[in-house]
């Protein structure tokens, strides 16, 4: 039996708003297994690379740089990064700036987790000179808020949902770097210390782009398959 290919209006529109939109969503979970296999292999290899002198680092360093430096903590400007979780316990990240010369901005340290019972506790660092280790690491350009960023409670502490820089600048009227110094765990005065990604891993991406895919093909094959038609016999 022969068939012809005969369009109908509402299936053509329907597979010309669909199609291009399942493309795009395939195409767009394989840049995130891009970027996903580009952060872990950056950790991986900066964890395993001897440690960078931090007047070596230049202006912009690359994310996850082994880096050493000697500077003083300033437990007084420390900060509670908010909603962190450990082994599923909810607490707070510690940062703490870093002073290391009078005449150069101040390195905001993020010195590990700590329960939310025993966050207090925490604000205590040594008033000596420290050799530290770490990664560098840049805050995540957005993140979904709730009120205000910035909180401080009624003792006083100040409370941050999401790292900004520029609005703890602002706050303490003071420069710091862009970055922070993700503390290494072999380093002196830090907390509970485990840097690992924690997001899906590359081959789910992958396993999603595949999906969406096959979404995208099988869209295809039903359109031509409603669209054709039997030919009558003349």
């Amino acid at each position: 039996m022969l068939y012809r290919f005969k369009p109908k209006l509402i299936s053509s529109l329907a597979t010309l708003v669909l199609f291009p939109v399942l493309l795009s969503l395939g195409f767009w979970q394989l840049g995130r297994m891009e970027e996903k296999e580009q952060l872990l292999n950056l950790q991986a290899q900066g964890e395993n690379t001897a440690p960078l002198a931090f007047q070596d680092l230049g202006t912009q360093p690359l994310r996850y740089t082994h880096v050493k430096v000697s500077g003083k903590f300033l437990p007084r400007f420390s900060i509670f990064l908010e909603h962190q979780l450990f082994e599923g316990q909810v607490g707070y990240q510690v940062l703490t700036p870093l002073e290391i010369a009078p005449d150069l901005p101040l390195l905001w340290v993020n010195r590990g987790w700590v329960a939310q019972d025993n966050a207090l506790d925490a604000l205590s660092a040594p008033d000596t000179s420290l050799n530290l280790l770490g990664l560098i690491n840049y805050p995540a350009t957005y993140r979904f808020i709730l009120g205000d960023n910035l909180s401080i409670d009624n003792l006083g502490q100040i409370k941050i949902q999401h790292i900004d820089i520029p609005l703890l600048s602002q706050h303490f009227q003071q420069p710091f770097y862009p970055y922070i110094l993700l503390l290494d765990p072999k380093s002196p005065a830090g907390y509970i210390r485990d840097w690992q990604i924690k997001t899906l891993p590359p081959s789910k991406h992958l396993g999603y782009a595949v999906q969406w895919f096959a979404l995208a093909l099988t869209l295809l094959i039903l359109y031509l398959v409603v669209n054709l038609q039997p030919r009558k016999k003349p």
